[in-house]
């Protein structure tokens, strides 16, 4: 947990191509991101490989999520990634622990005072981001947990209060077994248009059509999103149970690529394969 005005820090390692220790060519940049937007805190990067970064946070609410965005050139290839997650509250722990025994009667006094019987029919819209992996049945997992895609099975991902998302001109959701790989390589990339790449190419194969997978933007002003991956494409998908491959959701507004969400994801087999 975090609050507003804490000194937060942490450390980082930058990789090569081949997933080996490698100093980045130069001081790699941060940036702060609430709730999947951008936050114009100061991020200082100290250190050399592990680098220490280091930010006075701002203004927070209980519930927003805070992310450390890092990005640096190694051997000239540019990378980037989240390398700190947290979730913001009120008052730690720390805060209350000495404190005087007025101060313990006034918290809980405001504790007992708090109005709690609207909280079970209001939890679907309490303000936070979550991840929604719909197929058949409903998982839901925490915010920050991997994903999962089910094969033989039609998959609905929602995702909730990534950012503004008004205004933007694209798009994009792009599931790679390396970052570094090209968009060209990837497992997947979707964008409002449809299914992209598959498997490591843009030729779709036979019976597979732009319109197998989608992303339909619910809310634009919260950042609701809805991704849906047709049976057919995700039974061509590789299973990967064992590792995870990751995912990133990110938009062109302004002319400049926005970051909203950073994960990853594990793909299943299911036992019925034959459906008609």
């Amino acid at each position: 947990m975090i609050k507003t005005g804490q000194a937060w820090a942490g450390l980082f390692v930058t990789l090569d191509a081949t997933g080996a220790a490698s100093a980045a060519d130069s001081t790699p940049a941060g940036v702060l991101y609430v709730d999947g937007t951008s936050n114009a805190a100061t991020v200082t990067i100290t250190g050399s490989n592990p680098y220490k970064f280091a930010v006075t946070l701002p203004t927070l609410t209980a519930g927003q999520r805070v992310d450390m965005y890092i990005t640096a050139t190694i051997d000239t290839i540019a990378t980037a990634g989240i390398v700190a997650s947290a979730q913001a509250d009120t008052v730690l722990v720390s805060d209350i622990v000495g404190a005087d025994s007025d101060t313990l009667e006034t918290l809980s006094d405001e504790i007992a005072a708090i109005d709690t019987s609207g909280i079970v029919s209001d939890v679907w819209s309490y303000k936070i981001r979550t991840l929604t992996n719909e197929s058949l049945s409903t998982t839901i997992p925490a915010p920050g947990d991997p994903i999962s895609i089910y094969r033989s099975a039609t998959n609905y991902l929602s995702f909730t209060n990534l950012g503004v998302m008004t205004d933007q001109t694209k798009l994009w959701m792009t599931f790679k077994s390396n970052n570094d790989l090209s968009d060209s390589l990837a497992t997947m990339q979707i964008d409002l248009t449809g299914l992209l790449v598959l498997n490591g190419s843009s030729s779709l194969p036979d019976g597979i059509t732009l319109t197998d997978a989608s992303i339909t933007v619910d809310d634009a002003e919260v950042g609701s999103m809805t991704v849906r991956i047709d049976q057919v494409v995700a039974d061509k998908l590789p299973t990967i149970e064992a590792y995870p491959i990751y995912f990133d959701i990110k938009q062109l507004k302004d002319g400049d690529v926005n970051l909203l969400y950073q994960g990853e994801t594990y793909i299943f087999a299911t036992s019925t394969q034959t459906i008609s």
